[in-house]
């Protein structure tokens, strides 16, 4: 997928491990065998990976895997195994509910590694299934292909229009996806796509219907760009405006607000109300979030420093 309203995405794929029992905390026994499993399968494997432990990674390295994909929103638990190679776009972390979790995220080299990968893995050793019910999760509602695919999207003109965004999530809701505000990162569009059906669909399909989502909703917001109300016109102008001074000037700022003023800054950019290369809109995304922002802090017990330090950062991108 490569469309102006994608902001990242990655793909999920969540698997237990026959003969193994459904772990029911991440310090389960079963979960060093499955990380030896992983192991001593890394040879045999279509990309090399290294191995991690959570508990090693600063707390800023660990918000940037999660800002970039490579681990669930919701890890906890920071003593847990990771194999991980950044450049090929690929992860498989063990424990977090299930036994293991593959993970792809947008812009991997090779879009069939996701399932070359799992392919391997199941030939040496099968996945615990279900001839109903498919892969078996510790979540029953994940079960079926027990795929979750999930992107981050930049859509403020249908986010400005509340109609719209019901009537774009009525017709999400048919593919069995779902739009909503990404809390973390949540300001006049930047919404979260994903998908809450995993029964019914192979993997192949779910995956077609989730490119298909998303290029929907990259050719209704187009569309809706194109046919802007002066009024409109000049609400998003001032926006984009607003947020570009600010970016540049403000000396301190959070996660929160940076978001927000992204959003209509990088509005202003597409639109060409404001004279900027879009690459800066990537760089500013990539170096301004708070993985990225905690790992250029001096101090981390300051609790000014984040703010600080990401206008800092601001400063020489946009100076």
């Amino acid at each position: 997928m490569n469309h102006e309203i994608l902001l990242e995405s990655h793909i999920l794929l969540k698997r237990n491990f026959q003969g193994l029992p459904l772990i029911a905390h991440d310090n389960d026994p079963a979960l060093s065998m499955a990380a030896l499993w992983i192991q001593q399968l890394l040879p045999r494997l279509p990309v090399s990976l290294q191995r991690l432990n959570l508990s090693t990674l600063s707390k800023a390295q660990r918000i940037s895997l999660v800002e970039q994909g490579f681990l669930p929103n919701d890890v906890e638990n920071v003593d847990l195994p990771l194999f991980l190679n950044m450049d090929a776009g690929f992860a498989i972390l063990i424990g977090h509910q299930n036994h293991i979790t593959l993970i792809q995220v947008e812009g991997s080299q090779n879009g069939n590694l996701l399932s070359e990968i799992d392919e391997v893995i199941r030939k040496e050793h099968p996945y615990a299934t279900h001839p109903d019910f498919g892969y078996l999760t510790k979540k029953p509602w994940e079960s079926g292909c027990a795929m979750l695919c999930e992107a981050i999207v930049h859509l403020p003109l249908i986010d400005f229009q509340q109609d719209e965004l019901e009537l774009q999530n009525a017709a999400l809701q048919k593919d069995g996806f779902t739009l909503e505000q990404d809390p973390p990162r949540s300001g006049h569009g930047i919404m979260c796509l994903s998908n809450h059906l995993t029964y019914g669909v192979t993997e192949e399909e779910l995956r077609q219907r989730f490119e298909d989502c998303v290029r929907r909703l990259a050719l209704r917001e187009e569309a809706l760009r194109q046919n802007l109300s002066e009024e409109s016109k000049f609400i998003l102008r001032d926006r984009a405006f607003r947020g570009y001074g600010t970016l540049q000037y403000a000396l301190e700022m959070d996660g929160p607000e940076f978001y927000q003023l992204y959003s209509g800054f990088r509005l202003g950019v597409q639109m060409g109300w404001l004279p900027l290369p879009l690459s800066l809109c990537r760089e500013i995304w990539e170096k301004s979030r708070k993985g990225s922002v905690l790992n250029n802090v001096r101090d981390p017990d300051d609790p000014s420093a984040e703010g600080r330090v990401r206008c800092e950062i601001l400063h020489r991108l946009l100076g």
